[in-house]
């Protein structure tokens, strides 16, 4: 028999097909689980019609969400009501978010990084993210917070201006970071 392999990689094969909507072959390239084993899962387990009706539920729920704001915004503009106005104004805030967060790379989304271009990338979008949600909740923001995006912002520039091609010392040559630079990364992000 074929060798076994961990349920908790094969529950995240399944989440990558399902939830994440990617190939069957992404999924393997992703696990480095073996193509014809995932095809078999798929079929004995279902996961063409779990990922239709996965999609069609997030379907379900945006619209739901858009019923929803209607109808506040339609109690608020009949009744005059601020309570319904300020209702209707935190329900299009929380959607708005949402709708940022949809279109930013989302946290502990795995990203091909294949060059230090792509590394710088990866890290700008991370401190994207990071200054984002310091802005959104100010309350949580220190000096310690605003220390550590400063460090990032110059590790950024740095990297930029040796990694990438606007920069003037671009390594055409290597498709490598240097441990230094991996661990610089690491930090930041973690």
């Amino acid at each position: 028999m074929g060798e076994s392999i961990d349920l908790e990689l094969r529950f995240a094969a399944e989440d990558l097909y399902i939830v994440d909507g990617i190939t069957l072959e992404q999924t393997a390239r992703r696990t480095g689980i073996a193509l014809p084993t995932l095809k078999r899962w798929s079929a004995e387990e279902g996961w063409k019609e779990k990922q239709a009706e996965y999609r069609k539920t997030l379907s379900d729920i945006r619209r739901k969400k858009i019923e929803l704001r209607k109808g506040f915004l339609e109690r608020a503009l009949t009744s005059g009501d601020p309570q319904q106005a300020y209702v209707f104004a935190r329900l299009e805030d929380i959607a708005a978010r949402s709708e940022r967060n949809e279109t930013s790379p989302a946290m502990g989304v795995s990203r091909e990084i294949n060059t230090p271009a792509d590394a710088v990338a990866a890290l700008s979008d991370a401190l994207e993210m990071r200054l984002n949600a310091m802005l959104t909740q100010p309350e949580g923001l220190n000096l310690k917070a605003v220390q550590e995006v400063e460090k990032t912002m110059a590790l950024i520039e740095k990297m930029k201006s040796k990694y990438t091609e606007s920069g003037v010392e671009e390594e055409k040559t290597s498709r490598i970071l240097d441990k230094e630079t991996i661990r610089a990364i690491r930090e930041q992000i973690l």
